[in-house]
C-alpha cells in the first residue's frame, strides 16, 4: 500500500527571507488511516526571533523558552528523513504534501535544507480543497475554514503536528469524496 505524508511547519513569519521554522509536524498516511506521527521544535536562530517575529510566535503558543533548547534545523532534518524511511522501510521517499504547499515547501528548503529534489511533492491540499469547495458554491481557503465545511473537528490550531493532522484528515475526506462521485 503507498504512504503519502503530511507536512506542517510552524514559522516566525511569512517570508522565508525573514522568518525562521520553529516547529515540523508530519503524518504518515497508509490505507486512509495515519499510521504514525513525527514532530519537533527547530532552532530558529537569533535572526528570527527579534521584535518583529513575536506575534508568529504569540500565534502558535511557543515560546522563546521553548526554542532554547531546541535542535538544530540540520539534526531535524536528519530525524525527519530516518522517521520517513522507518515508516517505508525503503531510502526512496514517498509523496509529501502540506495543506499550504507553496509556504511550507519554501521554508523546509531555505532552512531545513530539504532539496527540490528530497521528495516527490504531492499535489498541495488546498488547492484541492479550493476547487471542491468552489465546486459547490463555497470558499474558504484557510485550514479552519475547510476542516469546518468538512465537518472535521479539530483539537488544536497553528501547532505543526495538530496541522499536519488535520491536513490529511482533509486530504482523507477529500479522496474519499472523489472516489464516491467517480
Amino acid at each position: 500500500m503507498s504512504i503519502l505524508f503530511v507536512a506542517d511547519v510552524e514559522t516566525t513569519g511569512l517570508n522565508p527571507m525573514t522568518a525562521g521554522i520553529v516547529e515540523v509536524g508530519c503524518v504518515a498516511i497508509r490505507g486512509g488511516h495515519v499510521v504514525s506521527e513525527w514532530s519537533s521544535l527547530v532552532w530558529p536562530g537569533r535572526e528570527y526571533l527579534g521584535p518583529e517575529n513575536r506575534r508568529a510566535l504569540y500565534i502558535s503558543g511557543i515560546t522563546i523558552e521553548e526554542l532554547l533548547d531546541a535542535p538544530e534545523p540540520e539534526f531535524v532534518r536528519d530525524c525527519l528523513d530516518a522517521w520517513m524511511q522507518s515508516i517505508t522501510q525503503s531510502n526512496e521517499a514517498p509523496p509529501v504534501t502540506s495543506y499550504n504547499l507553496p509556504f511550507d515547501r519554501a521554508f523546509l528548503m531555505a532552512h531545513l535544507g530539504v532539496e527540490e529534489s528530497t521528495f516527490p511533492w504531492a499535489p498541495c491540499i488546498m488547492a484541492q480543497a479550493r476547487a471542491a469547495m468552489a465546486y459547490t458554491g463555497r470558499y474558504g481557503p484557510s485550514l479552519a475554514r475547510t476542516c469546518e465545511w468538512l465537518g472535521i473537528e479539530r483539537e488544536e490550531q497553528h501547532r505543526a503536528l495538530a496541522d499536519a493532522r488535520d491536513a490529511g484528515r482533509v486530504w482523507l475526506k477529500l479522496t474519499e469524496r472523489s472516489e464516491v462521485t467517480r
